[in-house]
Parts: C-alpha cells; sequence; structure tokens
C-alpha cells in the first residue's frame, strides 16, 4: 500500500489483507489530496482518493513563522531534475489577521513563483486567501508562459449542534499557471523528446473543490461526508470522488455503513457500498482481547466480504497477531495468516497468505542505530524528529512506550517526538539495578522539526540495602527516620516496622547514624552478612544504639 501526494510517494507500507488504519502520515501541508493505492498479492491494484488541504493557518498576534527550504526536484521520471529554493514567511497581526507570504525559484531561470495571502479568524470561522503567481521560461528559447491561482479555504466547529465544518477549499487556476513540478515536466518533454509547445492536454487544473463534513448524532453514531471535483484546462473528464458514511456503537461493537463514488482510470466511475462490524473476543476485563473485524463491499466487480481476527500479547503488547480472509464472487479468495513481534532493537514481522493459485510468504525485519558523541545506539525504528536518551548506570529502564530501553551504556532512542510541541519523556525504573536510582522520570522537550536532541536523566549510583532495624529497648524506628553517613548526608530513611532503605555510595559508607525529632542512633550493622531476597536485594539486620 502507498499514498501519493501531488504525484509523489509520501508513504509507504505492507498491510495484511482487510480494513486497516494509518494514523503516523506524516505532515501533508498544502499538497492536496491523497492517492491511496493498494497492490493485492495477485498484482491487482485498486486505488482511491482521500480529498485533503489545510486547515488556515493562524497564528497568536506577534508570532512569526518562517522556513527555509533548498533542494532538488524529486521526481525519478525527469531526466535532468531542477534544483530550487523556497522561503515562506507567516505573522500573526492580531487576534483576528494572520499574513503569509512565500517564493519559490529553480535553478536556470526554468520557475518561479510568488503567493500572498491572509488568514482571518472569523465568528462564522476560519478564512484564509492567497494569491500564487508563477511563470516558467522554458529551455532552448522555446517560449515562456504564465498564470495565476486563487485559494479560499474555511474551517468551522458547531460545539451547540456538535458538527465539525473540517474543511472546504476552492482552489481556481488560470490556464499558464504550473508549480514546479509541472513547469519540471513540461521543459523535460521539450528538451529530451522533441516536442514543440505545450501539450493540449498538460494537465493543467481549472478548479477545485474540497469539503469534509462530521456531525455527532449522540448515541446514534455520526455521519461523516468527504469529497472532491477537479476540472481542467485541456476539457478531460471531470475527476470526482465522495464518500458517505454513518459509524456507531452497541455496547461493546462498532459498526457503521458507508457508500462512495470514484473516477477511475478509464473515465468511468466505481460506487461501492460496504458495511463494517467490530467486536472484541474476550470480557471487558481483557485488555488483550482479540477483535474480530468483518467489512462487506459491492461494486461494479461484484460483492466482497473480509473477516479476520487480530490482537496483541505480552505484558509490553510486544506480540501482534492475526487471520484474515477475503472472499468475492470472481473466485479470487485468498486466507492470511501473519504474526510479528517488536522488541527494544527492532521488530520482525511474517505472514503467509494463500489465494486461489497463488501463495506467497513474507518475513521481514527492521530496526535503526544512531551514531552520537556518546557512541551507538540501536532502536526499534527511527522517525523524523527523535530524542537521544541518557541515564547513566540505568540499564533496562523502560521508555514510555513500554517498548525501548536504556541500553548498557545508558543510551535509548525514542521517535515519537512531535516538532514544536511539549513533549514528555518519561523512563520506568522497573527492571533497572536496586544499586542505580533515577533522580527524574520525566522531561518535557519542545524539538524542532527532524531534530534529534540529548535528553539526560540524573541518576545516582550505590550499593542498596534494606537493612531490618531495632532499637536497643526492641521497638521500631521512627516511621521517615533520616539515615545519614559520617559526612551527614543523608543515604536513605527507615520505612514501616522499622525497615531502611540505604544506597551507600562507596564501600567506604559503613558507619551510620540515624535522626529523628527528639532522638538518634547509631547503626550497628555489618554489610558482609546480607543476604539477596527474592527479588535480589540485600537485606541484613542491624541494631540501632542510642547516643
Amino acid at each position: 500500500m502507498e499514498i501519493r501526494q501531488a504525484g509523489y510517494v509520501i508513504y509507504q507500507m505492507s498491510v495484511a489483507p482487510g480494513p486497516f488504519e494509518i494514523s503516523d502520515l506524516p505532515a501533508a501541508g498544502y499538497g492536496g489530496d491523497l492517492e491511496v493505492v493498494v497492490t493485492e498479492a495477485d498484482g491487482r491494484q485498486r486505488s482511491f482518493n482521500v480529498p485533503f488541504a489545510a486547515v488556515p493557518n493562524l497564528l497568536r498576534p506577534g508570532s512569526s513563522r518562517y522556513s527555509a527550504i533548498a533542494g532538488e526536484l524529486r521526481d525519478q521520471n525527469l531526466t535532468d531534475a531542477p534544483k530550487f529554493v523556497e522561503a515562506t514567511y507567516q505573522r500573526g497581526i492580531n487576534n483576528w489577521l494572520t499574513g503569509y507570504a512565500g517564493l519559490q525559484a529553480s535553478d536556470g531561470d526554468l520557475y518561479r513563483s510568488a503567493v500572498v495571502g491572509a488568514a482571518f479568524n472569523t465568528p462564522i470561522g476560519a478564512v484564509s486567501v492567497d494569491v500564487s503567481g508563477s511563470r516558467v521560461n522554458f529551455s532552448d528559447d522555446r517560449g515562456s508562459q504564465s498564470g495565476y491561482s486563487a485559494r479560499a479555504t474555511y474551517n468551522k466547529n458547531i460545539p451547540s449542534t456538535n458538527t465539525n465544518f473540517a474543511l472546504a477549499a476552492y482552489r481556481y487556476s488560470s490556464q499558464g499557471y504550473a508549480d514546479l513540478s509541472q513547469a519540471a515536466q513540461w521543459d523535460d518533454l521539450l528538451r529530451n523528446h522533441g516536442m514543440n509547445g505545450l501539450l493540449e492536454d498538460s494537465g493543467v487544473e481549472r478548479n477545485r473543490f474540497s469539503v469534509s463534513l462530521s456531525q455527532s448524532l449522540g448515541r446514534a453514531g455520526s455521519l461523516n461526508l468527504t469529497g472532491s471535483r477537479h476540472d481542467y484546462w485541456s476539457g478531460r473528464d471531470v475527476n470526482t470522488s465522495y464518500q458517505l458514511g454513518w459509524s456507531a456503537r452497541w455496547r461493546r461493537a462498532n459498526f457503521g455503513v458507508n457508500a462512495g463514488r470514484t473516477r477511475i482510470n478509464d473515465g468511468s466511475y466505481d460506487t461501492t457500498y460496504g458495511m463494517t462490524l467490530s467486536v472484541p473476543l474476550g470480557n471487558d476485563r481483557s485488555v488483550r482481547a482479540p477483535v474480530l473485524n468483518v467489512g462487506t463491499a459491492h461494486d461494479a466487480q461484484g460483492n466482497r466480504v473480509q473477516a479476520g481476527v487480530a490482537g496483541t500479547a505480552g505484558d509490553r503488547y510486544q506480540y501482534s497477531y492475526g487471520a484474515s480472509g477475503n472472499f468475492s464472487d470472481q473466485n479470487d479468495d485468498t486466507v492470511n495468516l501473519y504474526g510479528g513481534w517488536r522488541g527494544a532493537y527492532g521488530s520482525v514481522n511474517g505472514s503467509y497468505t494463500q489465494g486461489t493459485g497463488t501463495r506467497s510468504q513474507s518475513l521481514s525485519a527492521q530496526g535503526g542505530l544512531v551514531v552520537h558523541p556518546g557512541g551507538v545506539t540501536l532502536a526499534s525504528s527511527l522517525g523524523d524528529t527523535m530524542a537521544i536518551l541518557h541515564a547513566d548506570g540505568a540499564k533496562g529502564a523502560r521508555l514510555g512506550d513500554g517498548i525501548g530501553k536504556i541500553d548498557r551504556r545508558g543510551y535509548a532512542i525514542t521517535n515519537s517526538l512531535m516538532p514544536y510541541r511539549l513533549n514528555e519523556v518519561s523512563l520506568d525504573p522497573k527492571g533497572i539495578s536496586y544499586d542505580v536510582e533515577l533522580e527524574q522520570t520525566r522531561a518535557t522537550v519542545v524539538p524542532r522539526a527532524g531534530a534529534i536532541i540529548p535528553v539526560s536523566f540524573e541518576t545516582k549510583t550505590g550499593s542498596a540495602y534494606v537493612i531490618q532495624t531495632a532499637r536497643d529497648d526492641g521497638k521500631p524506628l521512627p516511621f521517615g527516620s533520616e539515615v545519614k553517613s559520617a559526612s551527614g548526608a543523608i543515604v536513605g530513611y527507615v520505612g514501616q516496622i522499622g525497615q531502611a532503605f540505604v544506597r551507600l555510595p562507596d564501600a567506604n559508607t559503613v558507619a551510620l547514624t540515624v535522626d529523628w525529632d527528639g532522638g538518634q542512633c547509631a547503626l550497628d550493622w555489618q554489610p558482609a552478612n546480607a543476604k539477596a531476597n527474592a527479588a535480589g536485594l540485600n537485606v541484613v539486620a542491624g541494631n540501632c544504639h542510642a547516643r
């Protein structure tokens, strides 16, 4: 399965047969609708569009946001990919107005474009309008062309009716307008394929409209509507796509119905109707219960049924498993078994598929490593924005995701950070040596996009003991009493029934005293007499003599 935007692949992964959900799609900016292409085991492809456009970018008064990019256009179909630079700037002017502008230019004077616009915070919703202008100068004195594009977007949430007008966007482009990708493709055709003038069917959009609407119905569920319409200057077929769905929950079951219509490659339309059902197969307390998923669909090719069971296992949900089947009127039934394991330093996934006349197996492994001043640290996967955690001596401490852990050199990688937001990074001390104590278990960071930032957790090391103490009269020491070394440093505290937990910074810290409000005693104990209990903690007896 792959997701494309503006002709570029922005996301790609293998998915099991049946319904799937993509929850980690990277920020897509203003790139336009998303095209999802699903390739079946037998090589057949099926695609559908998900309308997309960005919400108006409003900033607080006095706030600014800017970016600068230099790079090369990535398009494997180009003989010579142009290099380009791009810069954008946004400024919050007051509580209802934000202005923004941007420039883009390629090398060789091939392409120039500029955009200027504003976003408005109004009582009826957030609105943005902007105008872009472009100019293309073709190679070998083959002429030039210019044009403009105007865009308006709207976003509104109506709490009184639980309506979210997630997005309505409209764009009009003149016949001469082009983006950088189109300009590079046209120039490549003119230079390398001897084509004189522009193609009549150049693919320039004339109008584009997209909308997304959701409406809560309370206990009756919710309605969702998405749609888009594109037409072109060349007169080619109008491209339309829309989906309508209703979903609800009854007790522990989730179900829904949906209908959609999409223009496919030959110019005809594919109309699809479907139903989905999801039910946990376990009692209410079984958080790891497998889930039964059933989906049915009807389109021009006939009827299809997808059914599967999937679940997770392990104390950290590190194991995943499932079985599914696809059955249709076209005699292309398939059955799939799959399983996976995710560890601190990598993951392994495998699957087996048996179909009508086909059979396939797959095995994949994934992992990553980061080279930094402290050495090389392994990770289960890598992301765009990451943190290198350092906790000296805390080998085995788990990260907040329950999977990653501190290695023997005191490092770990977390890749689940969101740029330009407050992110909480945490460590679970369970599993580390009793001789190491984390001074803190949580840290807050605000990374930039694409950054790899260091995060340090202070630790305290020393031999740990539980001393079963008692005073001369046989009474337990007061709860919360401080245990101090000969230098007066606090090395531990007295807990319940006179048990003192202490951590000695070095082997010479043996002479200990216990202080409490109104009393003090000297602790008589011998570390050599300590014995490890079932948890591996050193336990020893001691008496506290009054001073």
